[in-house]
């Protein structure tokens, strides 16, 4: 068995094979980054958890987020917005219908849960985020136009 291996050893056509093989890889990993960091724009609304990018960004100033985006509270947490328009169309929900938004959406709690929580069925809970979604859909829209 050869242990010794000079560049004569490796053919052009291996080269070409590896070079091939390493570009697909590269983009096969920058797609997966992608589809991860874009995953939670769902229903045509943008979430943005800044705490994830602060280091990716190198941005270590505490509170820099607050100059960037307005935070929505949601039981203690605070959950920012960048758009504007979308932080006022949050707004203007009703407290329940923020509130089964934005736990299911953003926070990725079950319907289940929050209607054990509100005390209202799974049905109640998917009208108020149904209701929610339509209602930020079309304050957006209007908002555009």
């Amino acid at each position: 068995m050869k242990t010794d291996f000079s560049l004569e050893d490796i053919s052009e056509e291996l080269l070409d094979y590896v070079d091939k093989y390493l570009k697909t890889v590269i983009s096969n990993a920058k797609r997966r980054y992608y589809r991860k960091t874009k995953r939670p724009r769902k229903y045509g609304i943008v979430f943005v958890e800044l705490d994830k990018y602060a280091e990716d960004l190198h941005y270590d100033e505490p509170g820099f987020e607050q100059a960037l985006c307005q935070l929505i509270d949601v039981q203690g947490a605070k959950i920012p917005v960048l758009n504007p328009e979308l932080a006022d169309a949050l707004r203007s929900l009703t407290d329940t219908q923020r509130l089964v938004l934005l736990k299911n959406v953003v926070l990725k709690i079950p319907m289940k849960q929050i209607a054990l929580e509100l005390g209202v069925s799974i049905g109640m809970v998917e009208k108020h985020k149904n209701n929610a979604i339509r209602i930020i859909k079309r304050r957006m829209s209007v908002d555009e136009e």
